[in-house]
């Protein structure tokens, strides 16, 4: 035999089976290189032990990060193979900008009552808006207000911008192409005068329903009080529609608001019956504000 030969390579099992030959028979003579290859040998196996080796400790999560429509990255819990489990890391506030689009009626675009709406009052309730907001995250906010217009033309389109010229398309043409981050919806005042509180509801519903599936975050806004007509029902018809399983929308209760502070008095807040004073415009801007700040500050909106 080879000197070659002699260097099989052999299982667990076969080593300790030539270990005894070895010692049983005393075919060879032991000596320091036999030992030494003997125990190379063994080691190459295993030791004899089985093979079970120990891996080191490693994260066995297998849930992917998730990240909200604002860019807020949010890491799950890690857990170790011995169970000792390590908290996500804390997150920070949402810096993302907010661009908000504000659509309502004349009351949003902001008719000067002593005009008979032919001119804008000084300070429009989204411009008071804008200026309450906190510089920090950034924002931007659009006056998309149309004079006479109600929730189920927004819906449909067909009716015409600001300049009164420019044919608006439907409220799904208008979601897909803007860059909207939050939409303020506030109607009611003239959907009195054209369709029953349930046709109401239902537009306010897909309104809301179209926002959301666009990435929208949808906020419902109450028209202000009226003395020329009962515009409660449809404030309280809007409130039951953001209340729904799956519109679930914050409301800036402008109505309820403007009532409690006015105490009845609604000729203060509507001298021309419909539309408010300039002091009142800012007002509702600035409760606009708060309650945007209270319900959407981090973003993602909430319903308190």
């Amino acid at each position: 035999m080879t000197r070659s030969s002699r260097y099989l390579l052999l299982d667990s099992e076969g080593a300790a089976q030539l270990l005894n030959l070895v010692l049983e028979s005393r075919l060879m003579r032991i000596t320091y290189p036999s030992l030494l290859f003997l125990s190379l040998v063994l080691a190459s196996c295993g030791g004899g032990g089985g093979g079970t080796t120990t891996p080191a400790a490693q994260n066995t999560n297998t849930t992917p990060p998730t990240t909200t429509p604002g860019g807020t990255t949010t890491t799950p819990p890690t857990t170790t193979p011995g169970g000792t489990t390590t908290p996500p890391p804390t997150t920070t506030p949402n810096n993302t900008p907010r661009v908000v689009e504000y659509y309502g009626d004349s009351t949003i675009r902001g008719c000067k009552t002593d005009t008979n709406c032919q001119q804008q009052a000084a300070k429009p309730a989204p411009q008071a808006f804008d200026e309450t907001l906190p510089a920090t995250p950034n924002h931007t906010v659009s006056n998309k207000g149309v004079d006479s217009t109600y929730a189920c033309q927004l819906l449909n389109g067909g009716n015409r911008d600001q300049d009164g010229v420019t044919v608006l398309g439907s409220w799904q043409q208008r979601m897909a192409a803007s860059r909207a981050t939050h939409v303020i919806v506030n109607y009611g005042i003239n959907d009195r005068l054209q369709y029953d509180v349930n046709t109401y509801k239902q537009c306010l519903f897909s309104i809301a329903r179209v926002a959301k599936q666009s990435g929208k975050q949808i906020i419902f806004e109450t028209p202000n009080p009226i003395t020329a007509g009962d515009v409660g029902p449809y404030a309280q018809a809007m409130r039951e529609v953001a209340a729904q399983t799956d519109i679930q929308a914050p409301v800036i209760d402008q109505f309820t608001y403007l009532s409690n502070k006015y105490q009845g008095r609604i000729t203060e807040i509507v001298p021309d019956g419909l539309h408010p004073t300039d002091a009142v415009y800012v007002e509702k801007g600035q409760f606009a504000a708060q309650e945007f700040q209270k319900k959407c500050g981090n973003f993602t909106c909430t319903l308190n």
